[in-house]
């Protein structure tokens, strides 16, 4: 019996492997449309960037529960490819992300953030 529960989890956390690899994927897909289409529309470099930073602003700011903000900030960061750039900044580490007074005082600082790496 133990056996057979065992199995069906390793394959149930594969699914979800799978499931958040095609969801990754699926992601790169829509960026690299949005900077073909900013290309074929003539827009220049500094447009591209401020239009990708306003997805990933948004994207943030429709998060409604305080409780999904901190996921959310590093989720549309790894999406950007800008974790690493994160952790070596000690983004995450203060306290404020414990506190849903300070969500528009961490949406200022996600938008110097993006100001700063989306490039």
């Amino acid at each position: 019996m133990k056996k057979n529960t065992l199995k069906k989890k390793g394959k149930r956390e594969a699914q979800i492997r799978v499931l958040k690899k095609v969801h990754l994927s699926i992601n790169l897909i829509l960026i690299v449309n949005s900077l073909i289409l900013m290309s074929i529309t003539n827009h220049t470099k500094e447009q591209a960037r401020e239009f990708l930073k306003q997805e990933a602003l948004n994207e943030i700011r429709e998060i409604l529960d305080f409780t999904h903000f901190y996921r959310r900030v590093f989720y549309v960061f790894a999406k950007y490819g800008l974790q690493l750039e994160a952790k070596e900044e000690e983004f995450f580490s203060g306290d404020e992300w414990s506190d849903p007074a300070s969500k528009d005082m961490l949406m200022g600082k996600v938008e110097q953030f993006f100001d700063k790496h989306i490039k």
